[in-house]
């Protein structure tokens, strides 16, 4: 699929509640983010006190 990675960041960036997805399930995409110098997990904006995953 042509927009997997595209798909992946967008709901990350939307998603706001840091790591929504592990990134081992997804070695291509975690490839780009290390060719691209990226950051993760991405910033969480709001806490969850009791998020256990």
């Amino acid at each position: 699929m042509t927009l997997g990675p595209a798909i992946l960041l967008r709901i990350t960036d939307r998603c706001g509640c840091g790591t929504p997805f592990d990134l081992h399930a997804t070695p291509n995409f975690a490839r780009l983010l290390r060719e691209g110098n990226l950051p993760w997990s991405p910033p969480a904006p709001i806490r969850f006190p009791l998020k256990s995953w």
